[in-house]
């Protein structure tokens, strides 16, 4: 199931803006005052890739089969058909 804060189509497309108020949302957690640089640095790492998968319709589980992602969905279809398929954007409707 999509999450609803979607807004982009890859990760490649995320303004450095974004992934850099979001890095320092994990910096600031709580939970790592206590742990070696090292292993702080590796976490935030960790924690940052996926917000930012969150927040891309590419690495979304498919609807219909959630064990494959938008983007495996899409690249089993560009085999399957033979041409190339390439998402530039997206338009998200939301009801109620």
């Amino acid at each position: 199931m999509a999450v609803s804060e979607v807004e982009y189509v890859s990760v490649e497309d995320i303004p450095l803006e974004v992934v850099e108020y979001e890095k320092a949302i994990f910096a600031a957690a709580d939970d790592l005052a206590n742990k070696p640089a090292s292993l702080r640095k590796k976490i935030i790492c960790d924690r940052l890739d996926k917000r930012l998968k969150e927040m891309t319709l590419l690495a979304q589980p498919y609807i219909r089969y959630p064990a494959i992602t938008v983007d495996e969905l899409i690249r089993l279809n560009m085999a399957t058909l033979g041409e190339a398929i390439q998402v530039r954007r997206f338009a998200r409707f939301s009801l109620g």
